[in-house]
This record gives C-alpha cells, structure tokens and sequence, in this order.
C-alpha cells in the first residue's frame, strides 16, 4: 500500500514508472517480460499525456501501476542476497518514495495535514523555480534512471565495491532533499 500511495502522489508517474519497470526487468530478467510490456504502456501513455497533457492517469490508473510495481518488487525480493535484492527495490522505487516522505514533511512543516493535497510536489517546486513541464519530466526522470542504476549495481557489487554506492545515494538523496526544500511552493511565493 505504500508504494501504491507513493505512485498516487507523484506528478510524472508514466515516466517515471517506465523507468522502473525497465530496471526490474533488468534485476529480475524472469519476470521481465511484464516488466517489459509494464515499460511500453507507460511509455505508449506518454505519448498521449506528453505536456500539454490530453488524458490523466486518474486514481485508477497510478494506483495500478503502484500495484503492478509493487507485485513485481516483492517477487523481486527472495533470492540468494535479500538485502541487496531489499535495497535495489528501494532504489527503483526512490523518486516514489522520496516524493511521498518529503511531501509528508513539508506538509507538516507548513502545518498542513499530510493526508491532504498541496502544491508541495518535487515537480511544482521545480516549476515554479523556473523550469519547464519538459525539463522538471526529464529531471525526474534522469533522477529514477541515476537511482536504477544504482539498483542493478547494487544487486552485482558485493563487500567494500557497495561504499562508493551507497556514499553516492546518500549523497544524492541530501543534495536532492537540500534543494527542493530550498525551493518555494507556489503559495509560498506569493
């Protein structure tokens, strides 16, 4: 349920879910083909919802794709190294789950309640510091392909090779978490 939620309060989920699924599907080369098929649909939505968007995912539409990568995270996880496996899934699903922990503390640092909606999204902050619809998609997007990378390394490295990795996400995720909570809401800047 929490990476359904996570997916819900994200504002790009077609690409960023593309992204995932492909790095699943790299992971876990067994269940790739629905990680595959998974990849092009969001992909294919794209096309349709590319900025100025025609049609919206909806609730239903990012909570299956939450579903769908959920299930095929869990089955991802069980193998010869499960905190490995365990860490990976947490990189594919980072921008989902960095969304949804930030957006719980910013919320809560306005005094807003969590469980309701504001103009607190990574996206929105980086629009309204200047960027465009294209760029802040293609940011993200580079943002759950870094953080995919750094799953598959992660499922190959072993020992002392995972302390450069793990040095970099961490590094990441402060820079990352540093920068958009420097950055203004909309309301905020008004």
């Amino acid at each position: 349920l929490l990476v359904i939620g996570a997916v819900l309060l994200s504002t790009i989920v077609s690409g960023l879910a593309a992204v995932a699924f492909l790095t699943l599907a790299a992971i876990d080369p067994s269940r790739g083909e629905i990680a595959i098929i998974a990849a092009g649909a969001c992909a294919g939505f794209l096309v349709l919802n590319a900025p100025r968007a025609s049609i919206f995912l909806g609730d239903a539409g990012s909570h299956f794709i939450g579903f769908l990568l959920a299930a095929l995270s869990m089955q991802t996880v069980g193998g010869r190294d499960r905190f490995a496996e365990f860490t990976a899934v947490l990189l594919v699903l980072g921008v989902f789950l960095f969304e949804l922990v930030f957006l719980v503390w910013a919320r809560r640092r306005r005094g807003l309640s969590w469980w309701l909606g504001s103009d607190d999204h990574a996206a929105i902050r980086l629009q309204a510091a200047g960027l465009t619809t294209w760029s802040t998609d293609v940011v993200l997007w580079v943002c759950g392909a870094m953080l995919g990378i750094g799953a598959i390394l992660m499922i190959r490295l072993d020992g002392l090779q995972l302390l450069p990795l793990g040095i970099a996400v961490a590094a990441f995720l402060v820079i990352a978490w540093r920068v958009l909570a420097g950055l203004m809401t909309p309301t905020e800047a008004e």
